[in-house]
């Protein structure tokens, strides 16, 4: 918010401006001068030490005001800084009223899970080629209901995966589409049921967690034998699977996202720029850890999260000159990182306002809105990479 415009003045020492008493064509100065050089507050162009120059409320008078940032001249209120600014509707700790994106809520079920949520897993791996870390994100959108201690997934959507370290990868659009039903956690799994979970009250904390269950991108779902356990209950350590298939070998390979390759294409960027196609199947299971404490009623928490994977390289498109050797680099997951997943509660119907911000129909209705549901669940829980979350290799 600028304050009317206002007039003012700086001053550059001598070498630059002295050419303005300089006579003729002697070299140098017989006198430095310094002159004045004018910058108006209001203007929006950045002078002297304005901080920012813009139309924003977090602008007063050409500095970034308290609960703000201004990167680039464009300013946005600073969420978890405990200043109430801008559009948020809280600015504070407190899991039971206030969100990680400064929105309000309320959750009065205690441990009782029902209702609409969205998901953030998160997960570190090292990668073969560089040694580096990297973390990774998968999204899900799940309707839940709960009797007792355990609860149930009713609906859910698949939506994306974004990889950030060595090398940046995300699943493109095409890719969610194609796995936004696959690999069913909810009743629509004909073979393994809905998925289950317990969420059980003791003494005003939650002890959580969610069994474990398998995820195929890019092999055949009806392979046989199959690529996943015949019970996810087992617990079936994926090197006791059926072989991936490999660019030799491919039967049970699947184009699953009709690009015309085998696998499921995946966008690299960064050290190394370029697209791959991969198959792959993974396991992921959420679980009680002293270091995600869940209290009752809140409306967002962080639980223990566990996976494992394998994948095999199919082809690639864009090869640096180097050689591919960056953008082939796999990864296999951290001993030493622990993996976790965000929850956050939307409300217990579609017409709950926070439901209807990020779910805007009824899910498994239409394939567009479930892709543009999907769309608002990763920019309400965005990716986080390690600095985000203060973890180094």
């Amino acid at each position: 918010m600028r304050k009317g415009k206002s007039r003012r003045s700086i001053h550059l020492s001598g070498a630059l401006l002295c050419f303005a008493t300089c006579a003729g064509l002697v070299s140098g100065c017989a006198e430095d001068t310094i002159l004045p050089v004018d910058f108006v507050c209001g203007d929006g162009q950045l002078d002297g030490p304005e901080t920012c120059d813009n139309d924003s409320e977090g602008c007063v008078d050409c500095q970034i005001a308290p609960g703000w940032e201004c990167p680039d001249n464009e300013c946005h209120s600073v969420c978890g800084d405990g200043i109430q600014v801008g559009d948020e509707e809280c600015d504070s700790d407190d899991r039971t009223a206030c969100d990680s994106a400064c929105k309000q809520g309320t959750r009065t079920t205690g441990c009782d899970m029902t209702g609409y949520w969205i998901t953030r897993q998160t997960d570190f791996s090292i990668d073969r080629v560089l040694n580096g870390l990297q973390t990774s994100t998968n999204w899900y959108a799940y309707k839940i209901s709960q009797s007792g201690d355990a609860f149930t997934i009713d609906e859910n959507l698949f939506c994306g995966i974004r990889v950030s370290g060595s090398v940046d990868v995300v699943l493109p659009e095409i890719g969610v589409k194609a796995l936004m039903y696959r690999n069913a956690q909810d009743s629509t799994n004909t073979e393994q049921g809905a998925r289950q979970g317990e969420s059980v009250d003791e003494g005003g904390a939650c002890r959580f967690s969610l069994e474990r269950w398998y995820f195929l991108r890019g092999l055949d779902f009806d392979a046989n034998p199959a690529f996943t356990p015949a019970d996810f209950s087992t617990n079936a350590a994926l090197s006791s699977l059926r072989v991936m298939p490999t660019p030799d070998m491919p039967d049970g390979a699947a184009d699953t996202d009709g690009d015309g390759h085998l696998g499921m294409r995946w966008e690299v960027s960064g050290n190394a720029s370029g697209v791959r196609h991969t198959v792959m199947r993974d396991w992921n299971e959420y679980g009680p850890d002293p270091e995600f404490p869940i209290a009752a009623n809140e409306i967002e928490f962080t639980s223990y999260s566990r996976f494992d994977n394998e994948e095999r390289i199919f082809e690639t498109e864009g090869c640096p000159p180097i050689g591919c050797g960056v953008l082939e680099a796999l990864s296999d997951p951290s001993q030493t990182h622990k993996g976790r997943v965000t929850f956050r509660y939307l409300g217990q119907s579609l017409d709950d306002p926070r439901v209807a911000a990020i779910i805007g129909s009824a899910l498994h209705q239409d394939e567009a809105e479930d892709l543009a549901t999907c769309a608002r669940v990763r920019d309400a829980l965005p990716h986080k990479d390690s600095k985000d979350l203060g973890v180094s290799k």
